[in-house]
């Protein structure tokens, strides 16, 4: 910001959306996804600054409301930083250019109906119609993810097949949001180590709770029809040989994609469907928090839990050691299991690349280098999006939480 505040300052808003939200009111600008919780004393503030009272003014007039001392100048600072003001002093305030929401040309009318009871029921239907063959034709096992003899090809097939579920699961949380009319975003972030793809819909704090679940829920109905019609196909058409070993992975990988929705610690969509049941808005970063102050107890510091809403503290006291717990389960996993199984994967491939060069083979050549490139294109893509969200000041997208801006009284 090139202008300096002062308390004699105006400011000049972008435009932006407010509502309350049990003790404290959600403040956001639609435009850039940006959306922050204040306490009800700060809804005063704004009103007299978009009103073009002074900094000083409105700070008055935000006291005498709340009967309390404002850090007014902080707080619009904090403000400025989330690009909420335009203008102090009517000298603008640079800005990053709004990003357009993906696939602008998605209209509320192009996906209401799938949102409708005719809808949700049919699918409950085939859902459980699913349930139903998957028991007729058993519960796949270690063998289904093969579904063709050559390890490097087949885990490309799987690459593919994930890849093509998880664009139809990110899909639908973007088509269960323009429903309501509500903008969203792709793109790709992590959790903990790894890679995960994401839509953002920050402008759901300023939807109604209903909504919210229905966005964070339509991802994993739409794994489950996905797992419910290859079930179906396997217990109804009986095929045989590669066409039953691919519809088994779907399948298989279908299924697994709904499980990993309840490693909540990582922020998944069933995390996302807690923290709205819990009444949560930042129910991570609380957690976090609060288990960094345990872990320390520095003398005279102050417990983090004091400066959210009550009705949030013993969420977040429930909630810390299950994530603390989670995480350390999942940590044993990946370097007892899930690493050494790509080292050991990683060895077979240039094995195979070597064996197949000498001997001029080039379907073992082919499927070592198969193998290679998958692995290897996961992780330039983890590399970058690190380097992206931690190696750069570029704010990531709100995916589920909120943060609040400093108001001291």
């Amino acid at each position: 910001m090139t202008a300096q505040l002062s308390a004699d300052s105006r400011v000049r808003f972008h435009p932006l959306a407010t509502r309350p939200d049990g003790a404290e009111w959600i403040v956001g600008r639609p435009a850039t996804g940006e959306f922050v919780a204040v306490p009800a004393e700060a809804i005063a503030l704004l009103e007299a600054l978009g009103n073009g009272a002074t900094i000083a003014d409105a700070k008055r007039t935000a006291d005498q409301s709340c009967d309390g001392d404002i850090d007014a100048l902080d707080f619009v600072a904090d403000l400025v930083e989330l690009g909420f003001v335009a203008a102090v002093d009517d000298q603008p305030v640079p800005a990053d250019p709004v990003r357009p929401p993906s696939l602008p040309w998605l209209r509320p009318r192009h996906v209401a109906w799938l949102f409708g009871a005719p809808a949700v029921a049919g699918a409950a239907v085939l859902m459980l119609a699913g349930a139903v063959a998957q028991a007729m034709v058993g519960f796949p096992g270690y063998s289904a993810f093969f579904a063709v003899r050559w390890p490097g090809l087949n885990l490309a097939l799987l690459a593919a097949i994930g890849l093509a579920i998880l664009a139809l699961h990110e899909l639908s949380h973007l088509a269960a949001a323009r429903a309501a009319g509500v903008p969203g975003w792709f793109g790709l972030g992590t959790r903990m180590f790894f890679l995960v793809a994401q839509t953002s819909v920050p402008g759901l704090w300023m939807a109604g709770r209903s909504i919210r679940l229905r966005v964070f829920a339509a991802g994993m109905i739409s794994d489950l029809l996905v797992w419910s019609g290859a079930c179906m196909i396997l217990a109804l058409a009986r095929p045989h040989g590669t066409a039953r070993g691919l519809l088994g992975q779907v399948a298989l990988v279908a299924l697994i994609g709904v499980l990993e929705q309840f490693a909540f610690c990582l922020r998944t969509d069933v995390f996302l469907v807690v923290q709205e049941l819990a009444g949560c808005k930042n129910l991570h970063a609380d957690a976090l928090g609060y288990l960094g102050y345990l872990v320390r107890r520095r003398p005279g510091a102050a417990d983090p839990l004091l400066v959210i809403p009550a009705a949030e503290r013993r969420a977040v006291r429930l909630y810390a050691p299950l994530m603390a717990g989670g995480c350390a389960v999942i940590v044993a996993l990946t370097a007892g299991y899930a690493l050494p199984l790509d080292i050991g994967t990683i060895s077979r491939a240039v094995h195979e690349i070597a064996s197949g060069l000498a001997p001029a083979r080039p379907a073992a050549l082919a499927d070592g280098a198969a193998a290679l490139v998958v692995l290897a294109a996961f992780q330039v893509l983890l590399a970058v999006t690190l380097l992206r969200t931690y190696g750069s000041r570029l704010r990531i997208l709100l995916d589920g939480q909120l943060r609040r801006p400093r108001l001291p009284a």
